[in-house]
């Protein structure tokens, strides 16, 4: 994640989703530009607003913002060796496309919380891809 609005906007969403149908989604967001903790007031501000606007308020805490700043490195804009190795991975396996600034970083993330059991066996995982795929071959090098 960069600057946090999409990961803001599924909060709220799945916020909402856990109290009207009493559910327990869970939400972690991998950030590809360095630490977000100075972000969770804003991220609660745009939620809080968000339910105002739409007149279905849900009350976020600091503590609920779960956002990995383990993955950013060696920085934006520049691949990590565990982000490449990713992409190879997951293309090859599923013939899905990430790139190396955004989504290859991320995937990264959660492989790495797989394998460290992170998640239990009948935990269901999804990993949503918000794009950056034509980066891919502005780093081609790489592959």
């Amino acid at each position: 994640m960069g600057t946090t609005g999409t990961f803001t906007g599924l909060l709220y969403g799945f916020s909402l989703i856990n109290r009207i149908e009493n559910k327990d989604i869970k939400l972690i967001g991998f950030s590809v530009t360095g630490s977000h903790k100075k972000s969770y007031g804003g991220i609660i501000k745009r939620c809080k607003l968000m339910g105002d606007m739409l007149s279905f308020p849900v009350k976020i805490n600091k503590g609920d913002i779960k956002i990995k700043d383990d993955f950013f490195k060696p920085g934006y804009g520049i691949p990590s060796n565990g982000g490449i190795e990713a992409i190879k991975e997951i293309g090859q396996a599923e013939g899905i496309f990430l790139d190396p600034i955004y989504t290859g970083k991320a995937m990264h993330g959660l492989l790495e919380c797989i394998e460290n059991k992170m998640f239990s066996r009948d935990d269901n995982i999804v990993f949503i891809h918000t794009g950056g795929f034509p980066s891919l071959f502005s780093f081609n090098k790489y592959f």
